[in-house]
């Protein structure tokens, strides 16, 4: 079984990454493999926060896709977890689909609270992901994906993905 749990910044898959690699499911991190591109030269370039919505609609957050089907084949049951612009190549690669979600202020919450992530942290980036989320889920719902509301303890969160596989 090959899994993929995606969905907004500050949904909780960092920590659902963690929570199933703690109980020994291979699950991979995609922020690991991805890095930020321009959208037209592929170039990869750097980020810091506040950057204006222009620098997004030029630039995508773009994953090694080779990287994920090494990791994908070799795991009888694996787990990827992450949120990339080219998320559309590797969809199929997938047995299940979930996407998270919360509402916007539980995501601006844990945006703020969190230690390991800079980005979300800014208002710009913060009024982005606020415009976006819904329709990001609503988007993924209508691709197949499994609709994970993650405002509950997270054990709960992730014992119910795990019924699910």
């Amino acid at each position: 079984m090959k899994v993929y749990i995606t969905g907004a910044s500050g949904t909780g898959k960092t920590s659902i990454a963690r929570e199933l690699a703690a109980r020994g499911i291979p699950t991979l991190d995609m922020d690991t493999i991805c890095h930020r591109a321009h959208r037209e030269t592929g170039e990869e370039v750097g980020w810091e926060p506040g950057k204006p919505e222009e620098w997004y609609e030029a630039h995508g957050w773009v994953c090694n896709v080779g990287t994920l089907e090494e990791f994908l084949a070799a795991h009888e049951t694996a787990v990827a977890v992450g949120l990339s612009s080219d998320q559309d190549d590797y969809l199929k690669l997938f047995d299940k689909v979930f996407v998270l979600y919360a509402r916007p202020e539980v995501i601006i919450e844990r945006l703020n609270a969190r230690k390991d992530n800079e980005y979300g942290k800014h208002p710009r980036e913060q009024e982005r992901l606020l415009k976006w989320h819904r329709m990001f889920e609503q988007e993924m719902e209508t691709k197949g994906a499994i609709p994970i509301n993650t405002e509950r303890p997270l054990s709960e969160t992730v014992e119910d993905i795990l019924t699910r596989f």
